[in-house]
């Protein structure tokens, strides 16, 4: 399994660098027609840069977070400001392939107590999944109070293939795919879902699968604390570490 994911990687690494030298290729080879096929050629090359950098800052999350040495910082987090960054993120990808990419929140202010920059993660790894299995359709990122007393949910729906039920806890897994011609197809080496699941827990939350079946779509649900605005802040800034030690450290505590 640690070899299939490897070459899975690998190739995840390769196609956006191949993606950023063309373009850079076809640039300095003076080949444009125009300044406006040439901002397209940068932005493109942008995008892929950008792919490339996330993955490699996620197998160096990976590291850290295998040697026990990840670490967060709690404070207040706003719900709309995160999404407003992932909007930004990923709208062009979702027009290039067609899709109906949606941010839903409360009008009123709604903020997680959490570490600001793993949210951010969280949410790019869940909607980057998304819009590699989504072909057709929509994906909504949608934030509201939970059920329970100081819950806040985020929840990400696509329309994308879906998830056998037996296998649905895997996707989590680091090393482990679902499935392997799945992957193959569509790409993607599964690092995202496998930090957002160790980010949420270490903030406190919790996170989900849901789906169907195969071709019936996929619901991801992120439970955090929810800020409390009246409460004193005495806990903001604290931070917490991953590891077997950290572990024994809170146990202790």
């Amino acid at each position: 399994m640690k070899g299939e994911f490897l070459d899975n990687v690998s190739h995840e690494l390769r196609t956006p660098l191949a993606g950023l030298l063309g373009f850079i290729e076809i640039l300095a080879d003076g080949l444009c027609s125009s300044w406006e096929e040439q901002r397209d050629f940068l932005d493109r090359a942008q995008s892929c840069g950008r792919k490339l950098l996330r993955l490699i800052n996620d197998l160096l999350d990976l590291s850290k977070i295998e040697a026990g040495k990840m670490s967060i910082h709690v404070a207040r987090v706003d719900v709309r400001e995160a999404f407003e960054d992932q909007r930004s993120l990923f709208s062009a990808e979702a027009e290039n392939k067609s899709l109906r990419l949606s941010f839903e929140a409360p009008e009123a202010p709604l903020a997680a107590r959490a570490d600001e920059q793993r949210v951010r993660q969280v949410l790019t790894g869940l909607i980057d999944n998304s819009l590699k299995f989504t072909s057709q359709g929509a994906i909504t990122v949608r934030a509201t109070p939970g059920p329970a007393t100081g819950e806040l949910l985020i929840e990400v729906i696509d329309t994308g293939i879906g998830i056998p039920r037996d296998r649905q806890q895997a996707v989590f897994d680091a090393f482990t795919q679902v499935d392997g011609s799945t992957t193959r197809r569509y790409g993607g080496a599964g690092i995202g879902l496998t930090l957002a699941r160790t980010f949420v827990e270490m903030m406190g939350g919790v996170i989900s699968v849901d789906s169907e079946g195969e071709g019936r779509g996929t619901r991801m649900c992120v439970s955090l604390p929810m800020w409390d605005e009246s409460a004193l802040s005495v806990d903001e800034g604290i931070h917490f570490m991953s590891g077997p030690e950290a572990d024994a450290e809170r146990m202790a505590a």
